[in-house]
């Protein structure tokens, strides 16, 4: 999208620089001093190719910046969404870690009870044992 903005922007300053010429040309053109009568026709044609040409090179501009605005209206509306996206992404990398701290902090609290739940069931076996052989004598 940047390398059509950039070839845009260089078509329009090709197409102003020719209309620059042109008027300078027109203007030169204008400014002459009126030849004979029989060059009096060359001369209007002359201005007339020269004044078509500049229209078209008007025309031609001012689709070229219509063209311009637009893409630049779309690059600043995809900017915008790639930073909401990226401040989503971050707001969800951050929920990851935080998950991932929980999940650590409940697998710790985990094992810390299973270890005491199998000391109970130890000493309850042993309590059990020593009662048997209690009860046996």
């Amino acid at each position: 999208m940047l390398a059509e903005l950039q070839r845009l922007q260089t078509l329009i300053e090709t197409l102003t620089r020719q209309l620059q010429e042109a008027r300078m040309e027109n203007e030169t053109l204008a400014n002459q001093p009126p030849p004979p009568a029989p060059m009096d026709t060359g001369l209007k044609d002359e201005l007339l190719k020269v004044s078509t040409a500049r229209q078209q090179l008007q025309q031609e501009l001012a689709a070229l910046t219509g063209r311009y605005e637009s893409l630049a209206l779309a690059h600043q509306t995809m900017s915008t969404e790639m930073e909401r996206l990226a401040s989503e992404l971050a707001q969800q990398a951050l929920a990851r870690q935080q998950l991932i701290a929980e999940r650590d902090s409940l697998m710790h609290k985990n094992e810390h009870a299973k270890r005491k739940v199998e000391a109970i069931i130890q000493r309850l076996a042993s309590l059990g044992t020593t009662e048997s052989s209690s009860s046996a004598e």
